[in-house]
């Protein structure tokens, strides 16, 4: 629970209520009792992580087994365990397992939201109907001592009435999750005291979240730059953020993100007044050939990319720094001679980064000639590992698709990602 928003408790609440709510809603024809509680339990299976999910459902289970009357028809007690319609609720648990098990693992590559929705939906129905069924015929047959109970009459009992309401409702709940999850979860800025990694965080938790949500922390236990290095800083001194990007038009531009970020971080400095601020491809800020800052970008894909995370880290207090580094880096504070307002800057430049995501995804961004007019590479001699072998390249420009371009033994070349160094 360390890592637990206040957000994503306030969803676990709400679901919480809405399938309490949902239990009492009910119309009885015949034996036969019809709530709405299925639909809430698949609404939360497309909505909530798996182990919200499971706290959720877990929490239901527990208060009506205490004796809180929250069950269907105002049920509760210890002895409700013992009711032929007891494992229709436990079975809730594989509901969200086989949900998120499709959903995440064997059906990740499909693109469709809804399909995907749908095939976990009616997989964790039938299991549903599994438990639910074994559990009554055994109540009675067993517990309450009716030995010529049927199975035909179990399936007429417990199953046959409900099948078509049943798959009315996981349609409906596929449909509401596939269209409107982003809708109905609003952009957010979530901060934790500390994270492993906010972009791992964002990869794992997309879902939850709506385009551009900002998650930054006061201090990563396992921050991460490029080529599977880490990043480092002291608690409290340094912004440490990722953006989540899910935006369709946006995702189609995925390999100009980290430019635009880039850019995005060149104008806020240059903004706030540091001189000789400086942009190295791929994913670099320097300030006077120190580097500042660093991003990035990585993505999330199934069968297409699903979102995208662009991850920021910006030396702002920081005035020491370990050993190691091949020339030592530098903050805002180093920079400027003064101490910064962490929390105005965090606010400044989440603003500026999402204005200039605007603008890419309104065909108006100029980050590419700010990034060609100040780049840190120019009229410098660089290396570069092509096909294998270190080359001297002299760098031209930045190109459009996020590539290098830059003359290796006299011709011009492409290079899509590389380690651009100076000895």
């Amino acid at each position: 629970m360390k890592n637990k928003t206040v957000r994503a408790m306030t969803l676990d609440a709400l679901f919480l209520a809405l399938l309490i709510v949902s239990s009492f809603i009910s119309i009885d024809v015949g034996y036969c009792k019809f709530t709405l509680q299925l639909l809430t339990v698949f609404l939360i299976a497309n909505f909530l992580s798996l182990v919200d999910g499971f706290i959720v459902i877990g929490l239901y289970i527990l208060m009506g087994l205490i004796g809180i009357p929250v069950f269907a028809g105002f049920g509760g007690g210890i002895a409700y365990a013992a009711s032929p319609t007891f494992g229709f609720v436990y079975g809730f648990f594989f509901v969200i397992l086989l949900n998120h098990l499709f959903s995440d693992v064997l059906l990740k590559r499909i693109g469709n939201e809804l399909w995907k929705s749908l095939i976990g939906s009616v997989a964790s129905l039938i299991a549903l109907y599994a438990v639910g069924f074994v559990h009554g015929y055994l109540i009675l047959t067993l517990v309450k001592g009716k030995s010529d109970f049927t199975l035909g009459a179990a399936f007429t009992l417990f199953l046959a009435p409900y099948i078509p309401f049943d798959i009315a409702k996981l349609g409906i709940a596929s449909f509401i999750a596939s269209r409107y999850v982003n809708v109905l979860l609003p952009s957010r800025r979530v901060h934790f005291n500390e994270v492993d990694s906010t972009n791992t965080y964002l990869k794992e938790n997309y879902r939850i979240y709506k385009n551009l949500s900002f998650v930054d922390a006061s201090y990563q236990k396992k921050g991460k730059g490029r080529l599977g290095r880490t990043w480092e800083a002291d608690k409290d001194e340094s912004l440490m953020f990722s953006v989540l990007v899910k935006d369709k038009k946006l995702l189609q531009n995925a390999p100009k993100l980290s430019l635009v970020a880039g850019s995005a971080v060149f104008k806020y400095l240059q903004q706030i007044g540091l001189k000789n601020v400086s942009i190295k491809w791929p994913n670099d800020i320097y300030a006077n050939e120190k580097k500042i800052c660093g991003i990035l970008l990585e993505s999330v894909s199934h069968k297409k990319v699903d979102a995208a995370i662009i991850g920021i880290g910006l030396n702002v207090n920081q005035e020491t720094f370990p050993e190691g580094f091949f020339r030592t880096p530098t903050s805002i504070r180093l920079e400027t001679g003064s101490p910064m307002d962490l929390r105005g800057i965090k606010k400044d430049l989440y603003k500026k980064i999402k204005e200039e995501l605007l603008l890419l995804k309104e065909e108006k961004s100029d980050y590419l000639e700010v990034i060609n007019e100040n780049s840190y590479l120019k009229g410098k001699d660089c290396y570069c590992t092509y096909n294998g072998e270190k080359k001297e390249i002299k760098v031209l420009r930045i190109d459009e698709d996020g590539s290098l371009i830059g003359i290796i033994d006299g011709d011009e070349k492409k290079i899509i990602s590389d380690e651009i160094t100076f000895e």
